[in-house]
């Protein structure tokens, strides 16, 4: 990514924030120990540090998760945001990492990841970021690079609530197909949700796939709405207190039109069943090609 890219980044610290820099290759060592951002010259310390970063041989990516954990730990504090952001542009040792990314989630410390040009490891980025309490994104020009650190760093680090529990209960007549997007369980009509962290400004997708049965709309001279479901839930806030989120009746309009959408409301619905259409399509193509 190059130290313009982590630039960027530190224009954006606070003087409240502690920052750390771990630098891995086949080995993972402090080139900035965890210290509070406090004043100009420890800014200027920190960029320096980062411009002296040079590419070298090996990805130890266990060790470099694991050092950037006990920086963060070192000035641990339950009320601030404690976060690993993890950069890698390619593959290695990484059999511990998803351990580590479990362990340190328990113990109030999370991580995003972000992974740099084509060679990258994506799944284990994704898995260590949902493993451990974050998200996950990818850098292919500079012009992300700024996105992200500019536009979207609060969305990465930023915590809204975390710990967040999801029940969808389907009512009589409505029958679960399928369900995407986080690790789930079903009791009969009833689906229950995880979500580690919710960030900031951002938006977390569950896509259900239901079947429903048939709504007579014979002699109906408008759509007519029917219910597809009940959420409800809680969540832990910034200050620690399990919030109730009380129960939202999920509807549908429905009707014998060819295409009675509303447009606005319903663009990342379609957008995400679109993209859910495609890649389940391009599961059965390779089941076909490939045999299994």
């Amino acid at each position: 990514m190059g130290p313009g890219g982590l630039s960027i980044f530190i224009d954006r610290v606070r003087p409240i924030d502690y920052v750390a820099l771990v630098e891995f290759n086949s080995e993972a060592r402090t080139v900035f120990p965890s210290t509070p951002i406090d004043s100009e010259e420890t800014r200027r310390a920190l960029e320096s540090a980062v411009r002296a970063l040079v590419s070298g041989g090996g990805t130890n990516i266990n060790d470099g998760l694991e050092t950037g954990y006990l920086e963060v730990q070192a000035n641990y504090r339950s009320d601030y945001t404690n976060r690993v952001l993890f950069l890698t542009d390619g593959m290695g040792e990484s059999e511990r990492a998803l351990d580590l990314a479990a362990t340190f989630r328990d113990l109030g410390i999370n991580v995003s990841t972000i992974g740099v040009g084509d060679s990258f490891d994506l799944e284990l980025m994704n898995a260590i970021a949902r493993t451990g309490g974050g998200s996950s994104r990818f850098i292919s020009d500079r012009e992300q690079m700024q996105s992200i650190f500019s536009d979207e760093l609060d969305r990465m680090v930023v915590a809204a609530a975390r710990n967040v529990d999801l029940t969808v209960t389907l009512p009589d007549g409505v029958t679960l197909v399928e369900t995407w997007g986080y690790e789930h369980t079903v009791s009969g009509n009833t689906i229950s949700y995880a979500m580690p962290t919710v960030h900031n400004r951002d938006y977390e997708t569950i896509l259900i796939r239901v079947e429903q049965v048939p709504v007579d709309l014979e002699g109906a001279q408008e759509a007519r709405t029917t219910e597809l479901a009940t959420v409800a839930g809680s969540f832990v806030s910034l200050s620690g207190e399990r919030t109730r989120i009380e129960p939202i009746s999920l509807t549908a309009a429905v009707s014998d039109a060819i295409a009675p959408l509303d447009g606005v409301s319903t663009y990342r619905v379609i957008q995400s069943a679109a993209m859910l259409d495609v890649a389940l399509s391009l599961r059965e193509i390779g089941t076909v090609y490939f045999g299994s």
